[in-house]
C-alpha cells in the first residue's frame, strides 16, 4: 500500500513538472514579426528545415530560421485537407497567389494536447476567409 502511494505522489508531482517543461520547450524558439508573436501552426518536416507561422499580418515561412516568404491573409487562395495521413494525422496543404503564379506549401498540423496553435490558425481562417478553408479540421480526429 506504501508503494502505491509512493507512485500516485511521485506521479502527480511528474505531471505538474512535465506539463510545463513541455510548453517551455515548444515556445523556446518563438519569433517575432513588427513586435507581434509569430504562432507556429506546422510540424517540421523530417528532411526540411521550413516551419511555417502567422499572426494578425499574415503567414511567415521559415526556412532554416531565416524568413523567406511573408503572405497577407488575402493572397491565400486555399487551405485544404490531403488524403495522405502520416501517424494517423492528415497532411494540408496552402495554395497561395504570388506574382511568379502559385505556390503549394504541404505540413502536417501543429496541434497537441499542449497547445492549439493550427486550431487557432484554421479559426482565424474560417471566421474571416471562410470561403478558403476547404477542409474540416477536428482538434481530437486529427487522421478524420
Amino acid at each position: 500500500m506504501d508503494i502505491l502511494i509512493v507512485v500516485i505522489v511521485l506521479g502527480t508531482l511528474a505531471i505538474f513538472t512535465l506539463v510545463p517543461f513541455i510548453r517551455f520547450l515548444q515556445t523556446r524558439n518563438n519569433r517575432e514579426f513588427e513586435g507581434e508573436k509569430l504562432i507556429p501552426f506546422s510540424c517540421g518536416k523530417v528532411f526540411s528545415p521550413e516551419r511555417y507561422y502567422f499572426n494578425s499580418k499574415g503567414i511567415f515561412i521559415f526556412r532554416a530560421g531565416q524568413l523567406v516568404h511573408h503572405y497577407q491573409f488575402e493572397d491565400l487562395i486555399a487551405l485544404e485537407k490531403m488524403s495522405v495521413t502520416v501517424n494517423n494525422r492528415k497532411y494540408w496543404f496552402m495554395r497561395i497567389h504570388t506574382p511568379n503564379g502559385q505556390r503549394h506549401y504541404q505540413f502536417i498540423p501543429k496541434d497537441t494536447i499542449f497547445n492549439d496553435n493550427f486550431t487557432q490558425f484554421y479559426r482565424l481562417l474560417k471566421v474571416n476567409y471562410p470561403t478558403k478553408v476547404k477542409g474540416k479540421w477536428h482538434r481530437w480526429f486529427a487522421g478524420v
